[in-house]
């Protein structure tokens, strides 16, 4: 189904930026969790939305593997850091002349320094560059995007920027079970509760038979309340992925 390896290409040291110290999905479980989304959604091109978008990975691997099957790609974050980082990222795996910019700067970077990151960085550059070149030569698009910065929890907020029942996969990494240690509030209920808050806020956003994906760092006994678990997929080391219907 997908038409390019992306996880092969963002992981071993990526072209995309990182903003701070924003947590960092994992193009390996974007990958795996778009491949069952789309085998579970058996319907495209879909439109993709990650409300915690972060660096923008799931899109960028979105883009890269997968465009065809995308009608459109939409990401949101309540850091305007984030929402900075993500668009910057997209450029990159969308804009051949913005990828090969980055392959300059980190060829003069390696040029500079002899450090051999920076070589393979340049490396996977040029895969981007082969991806896109592939792309235009089957006639194949990139998936239109936006970006925007939004807090998740108000739904009222996200219907001026989504129209109601128009998201057929909700893909993201929910950064609470992180984001509850670093505020000293670990714990199964707290995890849970912010879960669902925010799945509350999107359901209006899902059109009839859409799916949600989340991933998780741990395999975790959750309520999803108004959903139902269609499948719970094992990505690598310890990351769950759930995927979620409209109950």
């Amino acid at each position: 189904m997908r038409t390019a390896d992306a996880s092969a290409l963002l992981s071993p040291g990526s072209v995309l930026k990182r903003g701070g110290h924003i947590p960092r999905f994992s193009p390996v479980a974007a990958q795996s969790l778009i491949h069952h989304s789309l085998g579970l959604l058996r319907r495209w091109p879909v439109r993709v939305y990650d409300p915690f978008c972060g660096n923008g990975i799931a899109l960028c691997t979105f883009q890269l593997a997968y465009s065809e099957y995308g009608e459109e790609l939409i990401g949101s974050d309540v850091n305007p850091l984030a929402v900075a980082t993500t668009k910057d990222n997209l450029l990159i795996v969308t804009n051949k002349d913005e990828a090969l910019a980055a392959q300059r700067d980190l060829r003069a970077d390696y040029a500079c320094t002899g450090d051999e990151r920076f070589s393979r960085r340049a490396q996977v550059a040029q895969g981007i560059v082969d991806i896109i070149d592939a792309r235009l030569r089957k006639g194949i698009a990139a998936t239109p995007w936006r970006v925007f910065e939004a807090n998740v929890f108000d739904a009222r907020q996200l219907a001026s920027y989504i129209p109601p029942a128009s998201i057929d996969l909700v893909l993201t990494d929910p950064p609470y079970s992180i984001e509850s240690k670093w505020i000293g509030l670990d714990g199964k209920d707290v995890l849970e509760e912010h879960v669902n808050m925010s799945l509350g806020a999107m359901r209006p956003l899902l059109a009839p038979g859409g799916v949600v994906a989340l991933a998780f760092e741990r395999s975790a006994e959750l309520s999803f309340v108004g959903y139902q678990k269609a499948r719970q997929v094992q990505l690598k080391g310890s990351r769950t992925g759930y995927l979620l219907q409209a109950a």
